[in-house]
């Protein structure tokens, strides 16, 4: 990895804003740091491992855990970030029940092997999985080429608020999924549904944010269980055929980790990710698309694309860099309002209505199209 310790610390602090983490906390532990890379004392992976660690000795294990998952940050590359990302799975199985109750699920697909967290009421008495109870919904929640699941792990929560089941999975080459991201990887999705045993009947609704995004609608082209895509920020055809020039170094520098290809040579693969206006078309879910106005990564246009050729579409914009940092809670309120009306959680759907309101004062409904 070639980034810098500045850009490491920029993009970080969006990274740990979206996991709820103040500015001032981030810029304490980041003064600690010299190293980007590396071994010891002022080295990346090593000052937040050690902030980890003595929050989860004090107790505070959902902060330990933010910290651990900052550790690893882009991806474990050397030593100490391997060693939060091991810490930060530790962590999070400490937190079962507060996070909902939950099981690890090995998948094995023709490409690889992943492991995703599946709520327990998929399992029979914890030993044996059952799958999805037939005409029940299941949610699905991936992140983007940065995240681990663990990150996402909160969304487990809310089955048991939506009465749901649900299932939290990473992207290829993130955490433990074993995959190789290429522009097949998106039937990883295809093995998960078949492990839970999904029936024709089932309504899936997605949560996929960023690049994580990409791949369910590139999945969802194929398998009409798919029923909604709750989506921030995904790349859909331009970044992948010229937005990949002007995108920060470090995108390109995970980018071309998970993958395995550098220069000319990711520049041709990444091509080849691109949906076309047809797949878009043949689409049946739902699609809600938060566009952030500012994002130094995704160009605005793939947001046009997308409202051009998907038959459901419902765009927000919002004034805001990748991922929507800087509106976490406004962000978190309209996944579970799009959640909740899709599950037909009335009582959820009003009060995250009223929520998102309340602290979304930057967003705008943009475009709404119901079919053509």
């Amino acid at each position: 990895m070639n980034a810098s310790l500045e850009e490491l610390k920029q993009f970080s602090v969006l990274h740990a804003r979206a996991q709820g983490l103040s500015r001032s906390y981030c810029k304490t532990v980041l003064g600690r740091i010299s190293e980007p890379f590396g071994i010891g004392k002022s080295t990346w992976g090593f000052e937040w491992h050690q902030e980890a660690q003595s929050l989860f000795l004090s107790g505070n294990h959902k902060e330990a855990l933010r910290c651990a998952i900052m550790g690893r940050f882009p991806y474990p590359c050397d030593a100490e970030r391997y060693r939060c990302d091991q810490f930060s799975r530790q962590i999070f199985k400490s937190l079962r029940g507060e996070y909902g109750n939950f099981q690890d699920l090995i998948v094995k697909s023709p490409q690889g092997n992943f492991t995703a967290y599946v709520t327990d009421s998929i399992w029979n008495k914890k030993t044996s999985l059952k799958g999805v109870d037939p005409g029940k919904n299941l949610i699905l929640a991936i992140g983007g080429i940065v995240s681990p699941k663990e990150q996402w792990g909160q969304f487990l929560g809310f089955s048991k608020i939506l009465n749901t089941q649900m299932a939290v999975v990473e992207m290829p080459g993130v955490g433990e999924n074993y995959i190789q991201y290429a522009p097949d990887s998106y039937k990883m999705f295809a093995s998960l549904i078949d492990a839970l045993n999904i029936e024709s009947d089932t309504n899936v609704h997605v949560i996929a944010m960023s690049f994580g995004g990409h791949s369910a609608l590139r999945y969802a082209t194929n398998d009409h269980r798919i029923k909604s895509i709750t989506t921030v920020g995904a790349p859909i055809r331009d970044f992948f055929l010229t937005g990949v020039h002007s995108c920060p170094d470090l995108t390109r520098d995970i980018l071309s980790h998970l993958i395995g290809a550098q220069d000319e040579k990711l520049v041709e693969i990444l091509k080849l990710f691109a949906i076309s206006d047809m797949d878009l078309f043949s689409v049946n879910a739902r699609i809600n698309y938060m566009r952030c106005g500012s994002d130094e990564i995704i160009p605005s246009s793939d947001y046009d694309i997308a409202l051009e050729a998907c038959r459901y579409f419902y765009g927000r914009h919002t004034e805001d860099v990748h991922g929507a940092p800087n509106n976490v809670k406004a962000t978190q309120f309209w996944v579970m309002k799009n959640l909740s009306s899709a599950t037909k959680s009335r009582r959820i759907h009003i009060m995250s209505t009223l929520l998102q309101k309340l602290f979304d004062a930057k967003s705008v409904l943009t475009f709404r199209r119901q079919g053509f």
